[in-house]
């Protein structure tokens, strides 16, 4: 198998209308290897989100290519799981039926689906859960029935877009470590977008810093912390602190930037 999953080929974005023509990202270049975690951050408006979308194949690139797995995406990908800001998740189903319509979907055997449903859950620490509905569930508990029903039907890739931007700062902890231990147990190949720089140097094998608009990766850094990685301790270290004033000086003169438009 090819080691890149996601190939971005000098790829540009333009967004035309009656009152506007917007470049929102330029000559990106990216590849995301197999197994790989690489995180995008950059400030507000620089083309993170959008950049996503042309992987998932919801829009195409104005200029440039994106290859999947070696082949052009050409109209929806769904061979990525994606994961937006937003709470996706259907109020109607409780948690276990959430967590396995996808492969109700593909017409999974009753017995298959059960028995992988429960796995999930309680790989996600939701034991006990299965009957609740999403009122009824914390904000966190929600985002944790939304990544294992993105997981649970196996895609190569998955697309994460702010997942936990609107959660408090300390829930937000709990769920970047959650991530971790999933992602040390599935080592699934993730794109994650974020405003946030500690937590793309903690979860990431990688960090690619976004100019402004039009975005285009202004800096690429190899996150050098082994894993597994304690969520809880990791910004106390020397090397965080290091990567971190390392990132923020190509960072801070973008949001600069951004701030004085």
């Amino acid at each position: 198998m090819k080691d890149s999953v996601i190939e971005i080929k000098e790829v540009d974005k333009r967004f035309i209308t009656k009152k506007a023509n917007l470049l929102a990202i330029h000559s990106v270049n990216l590849d995301v290897k197999r197994n790989e975690f690489v995180a995008i951050v950059g400030p507000s408006g620089c083309g993170k989100s959008t950049l996503l979308n042309l992987i998932a194949g919801l829009d195409p690139p104005t200029r440039g290519e994106i290859c999947y797995e070696g082949k052009p995406v050409n109209g929806i990908n769904t061979d990525v799981g994606y994961i937006t800001q937003n709470d996706t998740i259907l109020p109607w189903r409780t948690v276990e039926e959430n967590v396995g319509i996808a492969l109700e979907i593909r017409k999974t055997p009753k017995e298959v689906m059960e028995r992988k449903v429960n796995s999930y859950i309680e790989m996600a620490g939701l034991q006990g859960f299965e009957k609740f509905y999403p009122s009824q569930l914390s904000g966190g508990m929600r985002k944790r029935v939304g990544l294992i029903r993105t997981l649970i039907y196996d895609p190569g890739a998955i697309l994460m877009d702010e997942p936990f931007g609107a959660l408090d700062a300390q829930l937000k902890l709990v769920m970047q470590n959650e991530l971790l231990k999933i992602f040390d147990e599935t080592r699934k190949t993730i794109l994650f977008v974020t405003h946030d720089l500690g937590e793309a140097i903690s979860l990431a094998d990688r960090v690619a810093v976004f100019s402004g608009r039009p975005g285009t990766i202004k800096k690429m850094r190899e996150i050098p912390i082994p894993r597994p990685r304690d969520i809880f301790k990791i910004r106390f270290s020397k090397v965080f602190g290091e990567l971190y004033e390392e990132l923020w000086d190509s960072l801070k003169e973008e949001v600069s930037k951004g701030e004085s438009l």
